[in-house]
């Protein structure tokens, strides 16, 4: 029994240095003063000694940091995706002029500090990734592949919301999202928005993501403006048209931008991010056909994605939510609205998948519990908080 000790200690030294060794490491040079930094769900208190994350599994990550300025005032979230390999070393410098991570430009220079740290030079400065924290991050991307990434990301692979700012300073939409046009603002007088050739407008093309226009009102030649209506209610066909023209036919990268997106906002908190995510929810919940013949499978795995989205952005208690502010709360709250309904569709339609069933449950369950709906008993309103969302009737002109 004496000795269990020592070889139980030994035996944790072994395999923590079999997952420095054999996990990805991210080596970050000249941090300044004062940084945020997190990667994933997990966020670091950034000191002297402080260089970056090592023992980061395969698979993507989200890296996002912020700085404070001399008055105390924090900059705008920025944030960019990596994919970890075994034993993979990614070196990036800090950028005072841009005010962001950069790659190193000098592959030599590059090779010597990976050397530095697969040899552990860099193991004290390097904090360990709390694995801990790892499958609830797996339950959040478990669909965001190097494809996607590569499809969505910005060109110069930096998300940062001060990009977006021309586009929501033209039409913020809920009381939150002119909350972050207004830090937006700040953000943008405080820090400024650089790039090395110092043009403003050609910086936020780079720095926007490329996500995917999906098809709002479906047209047919000929039609009567009822059986457009009729067409539009039901989103099936307008699904089956972004999977194929849009996805490559793959539910998989569906997902994906699914996931992209609601991780570009909760982390990385881009505005655009919650709108590419608000549509693609939308979408889903404006089918009928779709989950209950055509494409079962896809919303089985969409509801089982919505739900660790929900289970990680919505907190216990009302005064701890992150996907958003108050207005989750208010009986107009587009995805109260949409969820009440795709939700008693299937409770009132028969037969229903069991799995595809037994997911809807725990959704709704969770929404009940973390928000205090009560989705059985409200009346159906269509009055939906954006019209972008609301049922379309096509009218005769």
């Amino acid at each position: 029994m004496e000795e269990s000790a020592p070889y139980s200690v030994r035996l944790e030294a072994d395999k923590a240095l079999h997952l420095v060794k054999q996990g990805s490491s991210l080596l970050l040079l000249d941090l300044p003063p004062s940084l945020s930094f997190g990667i994933d769900l997990q966020m670091f208190v950034v000191g002297t000694m402080f260089r970056g994350v090592k023992m980061v599994p395969p698979g993507p990550h989200f890296i996002y940091y912020s700085v404070m300025s001399r008055s105390g005032d924090a900059a705008p979230v920025t944030g960019f995706f990596i994919t970890g390999t075994q034993s993979k070393v990614i070196v990036m410098r800090w950028d005072s002029q841009q005010e962001i991570f950069v790659k190193l430009t000098d592959p030599a220079e590059e090779e010597r500090y990976a050397y530095a740290v697969r040899n552990l030079e860099f193991d004290k400065n390097l904090a360990p990734y709390d694995l801990h924290h790892f499958r609830r991050w797996e339950e959040l991307s478990n669909y965001v592949t190097p494809a996607v990434i590569k499809r969505h990301e910005p060109r110069d692979g930096v998300i940062s919301v001060v990009a977006e700012a021309e586009l929501v300073e033209q039409h913020p939409q809920t009381a939150a999202e002119r909350m972050m046009v207004e830090q937006i603002i700040k953000g943008k007088e405080t820090y400024g928005f650089r790039n090395k050739e110092g043009g403003e407008g050609s910086t936020q093309d780079r720095s926007r993501c490329r996500y995917t226009r999906l098809p709002r009102l479906l047209k047919r030649s000929g039609a009567e403006a009822k059986d457009l209506t009729s067409l539009n209610l039901d989103k099936s066909i307008a699904l089956e048209k972004a999977l194929k023209e849009s996805y490559d036919g793959s539910e998989e990268l569906l997902l994906g931008e699914l996931q992209f997106a609601y991780i570009a906002f909760l982390m990385g908190q881009s505005l655009e991010g919650f709108s590419q995510w608000k549509s693609i929810v939308s979408l889903m919940f404006g089918c009928q056909e779709a989950p209950l013949r055509t494409r079962t499978r896809l919303f089985v795995k969409f509801l089982e994605v919505l739900y660790h989205q929900m289970r990680q952005g919505l907190k216990n208690n009302k005064s701890d939510v992150a996907l958003d502010d108050s207005s989750w709360f208010s009986a107009d709250n587009f995805f109260r609205l949409l969820s009440k309904d795709f939700l008693l569709m299937l409770k009132t339609t028969q037969p229903v998948d069991g799995e595809l069933l037994m997911q809807a449950r725990r959704l709704k369950h969770l929404l009940e519990s973390r928000l205090g709906w009560d989705l059985d008993n409200e009346i159906s309103d269509a009055n939906v908080d954006d019209d972008e969302y609301a049922p379309v009737v096509v009218m005769d002109v």
